[in-house]
């Protein structure tokens, strides 16, 4: 589920709350963020 309350390892080396959350910094910061893995980076 995209937007799930679980906490995603974007690309950045950073942990999201969420997917919903990274893809928000990755539009905030204009650069591409993908999730690397679920769970903490």
């Amino acid at each position: 589920e995209k937007y799930s309350g679980k906490a995603v390892c974007g690309t950045d080396g950073i942990t999201y709350a969420n997917e919903c959350a990274l893809q928000n910094a990755s539009c905030t910061m204009q650069k591409h963020i993908a999730v690397a893995f679920e769970g903490d980076c």
